[in-house]
């Protein structure tokens, strides 16, 4: 009887770590272990395409945005450019297409196929961090801010 009530007691207690003592589901994700996630989409190093966009963005256009970023950065950025970790997405609205893009400093040390997975955003990047869109009919970025305070 007492094994019963031992694996009744961790049964309860794994249900409440998972669901709160409220039985409602915790919002966090749990990692999911790197083997089992698909191959990094990544065309270019440290640049990675974030899987469920709404189009998939050719590699010519990450080219493009690659070579605009480091024209528009030039020697401002530090540390380099070429460190950093750069995701990004298609998005639309509409029949309008755009690229939503994030960089950071690598210092993770997530697996390449993690950075696919989804956006890992920066709360508090301090000089290493950039957000942008980009416009690839255009060729040029509606919106690039770095944050380098």
């Amino acid at each position: 009887m007492s094994n019963i009530k031992h694996t009744l007691v961790l049964a309860v207690s794994l249900v409440t770590l998972a669901f709160g003592s409220a039985g409602q589901a915790q919002t966090m994700e749990p990692a999911r272990p790197s083997w089992l996630l698909k191959p990094a989409i990544n065309p270019l190093p440290n640049w990675y395409e974030v899987r469920g966009g709404a189009w998939r963005v050719p590699a010519d256009v990450v080219e493009e945005m690659a070579s605009h970023i480091k024209a528009e950065a030039g020697s401002s950025v530090s540390p380099r450019l070429d460190t950093y970790l750069i995701q990004y997405q298609g998005e639309s609205a509409g029949s309008v297409r755009s690229v939503r893009l994030m960089g950071a400093c690598r210092t993770d040390v997530r697996s390449d196929r993690e950075f696919s997975e989804r956006f890992y955003i920066v709360f508090d990047g301090g000089k290493c961090f950039f957000d942008a869109t980009y416009d690839p009919e255009e060729k040029r970025f509606t919106s690039l801010k770095y944050h380098q305070r």
